[in-house]
């Protein structure tokens, strides 16, 4: 998903806390004649994910952050969810790109909600692999 979102021209950092899955994203980023590598930024410091973005960097400090996760659904979502939350302002915006459960997104954002953050379930049909092929989603909603 990083390098579909930096192929439309949009600045994007990718997490792990795995420096090796970092690594290998950045190389594919360098590697993809579709992407502009500049785009594309590696962090394994969700402080310093979040610090790329600082609110109006854009010009706009009314224009929300978009954090999107692609990551299995369960568990890995809830833990990523109490470490990035935290550090997260209102009116940014977490998309869950995991083909969550539905009441797990309804309880994520009742969280996210009370420190004024939108989340929002988005299922990718296929998985990231079909994303690229045929870029579908199907959005959860608010």
């Amino acid at each position: 998903m990083t390098l579909l979102f930096s192929e439309h021209g949009s600045k994007v950092g990718c997490y792990d806390y795995d420096g090796a899955a970092v690594k290998s994203v950045l190389r594919e980023a360098e590697e993809d004649k579709g992407v502009d590598e500049n785009l594309v930024h590696g962090f394994t410091s969700l402080d310093k994910l979040v610090g790329a973005f600082p609110k109006g960097s854009g010009g706009d400090r009314n224009k929300p952050r978009m954090f999107v996760l692609s990551l299995p659904h369960g568990k890995a979502v809830d833990g990523i969810a109490d470490e990035l939350l935290p550090r997260l302002e209102k009116g940014d915006v977490v998309i869950d790109g995991g083909n969550e459960w539905w009441e797990d997104t309804e309880r994520r954002q009742r969280k996210a909600a009370e420190k004024g953050v939108e989340w929002v379930g988005m299922g990718v049909s296929g998985g990231c692999e079909w994303l690229l092929a045929a870029r579908i989603s199907i959005d959860g909603g608010l």
